[in-house]
């Protein structure tokens, strides 16, 4: 599932600002400089303290590897698009989680993860275009699982058919 939303907000990224058929960085020159490269977006610096800020990849498959690695690094306490490009792709990365009912509402309702009737949708200042779900039984979806498993005699789990 979780790599399935990260496939989601990628096409939403890639679809917003290109992709990239390499996701290393060309090699900085011997001064530390980057050479001239279709990689990053513009270097920014920061006008507090002068400090040049962290380099933005452009393209929307390596923008996402980024942001997902600054996430695992940062958290916590500050999510990575925030920091990383100023939460410009919150709405994109929130949708592409709400798609598969991991919105901001997200909870699991009755005693399955399927839940029922429950709106998970995207933060306030995105809007949603999705119709809320309708309720219905919250065990709907939940089917028996094909195969039971059952302790034997000789101490070890077996499956058996049901």
């Amino acid at each position: 599932v979780w790599a399935e939303m990260l496939w989601v907000v990628q096409q939403r990224l890639i679809g917003t600002y290109g992709f990239s058929e390499t996701l290393l960085p060309p090699t900085p020159d011997a001064d530390g400089s980057l050479p001239p490269n279709d990689c990053y977006r513009p270097q920014t610096f920061n006008p507090l303290g002068g400090q040049a800020n962290p380099l933005v990849p452009k393209h929307g498959n390596t923008l996402l590897m980024q942001l997902v690695l600054d996430g695992m690094r940062l958290q916590p306490c500050s999510p990575a698009d925030e920091v990383l490009t100023g939460g410009e792709n919150a709405c994109a990365v929130w949708e592409g989680f709400a798609e598969r009912r991991l919105g901001v509402d997200a909870a699991v309702v009755g005693s399955t993860p399927w839940g029922g009737g429950v709106r998970q949708d995207v933060l306030p200042k995105c809007g949603s275009t999705s119709p809320a779900p309708e309720p219905g039984d919250p065990d709907e979806d939940y089917q028996p699982l094909l195969w039971c498993w059952v302790k034997e005699r000789v101490e070890k789990w077996v499956p058996r058919l049901p």
